[in-house]
């Protein structure tokens, strides 16, 4: 007995020790029982909550806003290409790096073409461009529209040296690239515009092989020429040789193509001159989501840049 009172019995340093964490374990108790001493309760007036509640209700339908209007759900991977690529007119071959970069193309795809292009690489075509496996299909597809590689001047030879017999002494003395020797060439009679084949346009003073393809290359985007004037749009003519030929064409406005506005599909809006990447973005989103567009003023408002959507546009479109 007296062995066991002997272990039970605590030293004076153990006996103040016990008596300290009983102190202590007697406040916690204290302070979770009644908090109210040591804390102050914070008020938060519910005016607050629900104005911020607001905003951020409201910040949610802007960005849903934005979505919608610049998003096409119907096709999301061709949508984030879209956002992605802004592409413009361009010749690939020995592009600079700052105009690849603009269009939106990654680092990687311009290390990649840099490379083709030092192997001796060269694109002939347009389908050349998809020879870099790093361009994907539905990128090749939105910059496909845009790629303008000037034709080889062997081809243009071949060309023209099967025009008529009677125009193969004056082709082959202004084959020089874009430069023609302006000639007193006066036709039998006015050349249709909208019809003409290139013989017929090398008639005309100052217009040989080069910009006889030229004229009927943009009259094929186009859909056909509504003015005399919109032979100055054609790449490289100059004011002195459009106005030297004006008294010898006649338009005919009854061949003009129009394109449909609601069921032609992207490649083929895109491609009319008057239609930007943005506005071609917009109306097909716009089918998508909401039907069709009955007007130009409809289409109006769909532009984002309504100082470039040129009045000419309008005699260009199909409603039905």
């Amino acid at each position: 007995m007296s062995q066991l009172k002997q272990h039970l019995q605590f030293s004076r340093q153990e006996q103040t020790a016990i008596v300290v964490l009983l102190v202590i374990l007697v406040l916690l108790i204290a302070v979770n029982v009644m908090p109210w001493p040591l804390t102050t309760e914070r008020k938060v007036e519910i005016h607050n909550l629900d104005s911020i509640f607001q905003l951020h209700q409201m910040a949610q339908m802007e960005q849903e806003r934005l979505r919608e209007q610049n998003f096409d759900v119907t096709n999301p991977d061709a949508a984030v290409l879209a956002d992605k690529l802004k592409p413009f007119s361009f010749n690939p071959n020995k592009l600079p790096e700052a105009d690849w970069k603009k269009m939106g193309l990654s680092d990687r795809q311009i290390r990649n073409i840099k490379n083709y292009e030092k192997s001796g690489g060269k694109f002939f075509r347009k389908e050349d461009l998809k020879k870099i496996y790093t361009i994907s299909e539905a990128e090749y597809q939105i910059l496909e529209p845009f790629i303008e590689i000037p034709e080889p001047k062997r081809a243009r030879l071949a060309r023209a040296s099967e025009l008529k017999t009677g125009q193969k002494e004056q082709i082959e003395q202004i084959e020089q690239e874009n430069v023609v020797t302006l000639e007193a060439k006066t036709p039998n009679v006015l050349v249709e515009i909208n019809t003409a084949d290139s013989v017929e346009l090398l008639s005309l003073p100052g217009i040989g092989p080069w910009f006889a393809h030229r004229i009927i290359q943009f009259r094929d985007l186009l859909g056909g020429y509504l003015q005399k004037e919109q032979l100055l749009e054609v790449y490289g003519m100059d004011t002195a040789r459009a106005e030297s030929v004006y008294d010898l064409i006649r338009i005919d406005t009854a061949k003009i193509r129009k394109i449909r506005l609601n069921y032609d599909d992207f490649r083929t809006l895109v491609r009319q001159p008057y239609m930007s990447y943005e506005l071609t973005k917009a109306v097909v989103n716009y089918r998508n989501r909401k039907g069709q567009i009955k007007s130009f003023e409809q289409l109006r408002q769909l532009n984002t840049n309504p100082e470039e959507l040129t009045e000419k546009l309008k005699y260009y479109i199909d409603y039905e």
